[in-house]
């Protein structure tokens, strides 16, 4: 989120890049609503299976014993920095895939299309599903972007709202609905004898 900020206010100065006004008047991608429509859903099904197959790689073990504990993995001669790098430019270019596709379907962007409202949104989507899961983010993301059509009163206290989930998780369930799922759905051999 900081990086964030500090891009909105990189942008916010720079004129080439429209300034205050943002950019107007993107192309339209020439495609109909609903090939375009389906060239979104590839895409989002395409990421989601590049998540799991990530998370699934080597790469993707060295992320999660980064996130687990930082020092033990660079004590195992790990390369911590080279590796957050790479979680960076792999996040920042779906975000930009993402932005894209965005951009020529609103064909409008501005400083404040990405502002703090909607980078609380997306965290909440993130701590609602569950960090490190796939599945978990994509049905919070569905759900927290239809709730407040859903319920139109929560419109104007969104961020009310998304706060309070955010607290509720954290306070009960830290690992996201995922977590939740897996304590609750899935059935534990705790209960038997050993042998």
């Amino acid at each position: 989120m900081g990086v964030g900020f500090l891009f909105v206010g990189i942008v916010r100065q720079q004129e080439i890049l429209g300034g205050e006004m943002g950019v107007s008047g993107i192309p339209d991608t020439g495609l109909s609503k609903t090939v375009f429509m389906m060239l979104t859903i590839g895409l989002c099904v395409a990421t989601a299976l590049f998540s799991v197959y990530l998370k699934k790689s080597w790469m993707g073990r060295v992320f999660g014993a980064i996130a687990e504990d930082e020092d033990t993995t660079r004590v195992l001669g790990i390369d911590v920095p080279r590796y957050k790098l790479a979680a960076f430019a792999i996040g920042t270019a779906l975000a930009g895939l993402s932005g894209a596709l965005y951009a020529h379907h609103i064909r409008f962007i501005g400083p404040d299309s990405f502002g703090f409202v909607e980078s609380i949104t997306v965290l909440s989507m993130v701590a609602v599903g569950g960090i490190g899961s796939v599945a978990g983010v994509a049905i919070s993301a569905a759900l927290l972007s239809v709730l407040p059509s859903w319920f139109q009163f929560i419109g104007d206290y969104k961020l009310l709202v998304y706060g309070g989930l955010l607290f509720l998780m954290m306070r009960f369930s830290p690992t996201g609905m995922a977590g939740f799922a897996r304590r609750f759905l899935v059935p534990s051999n705790g209960g038997e004898k050993r042998r």
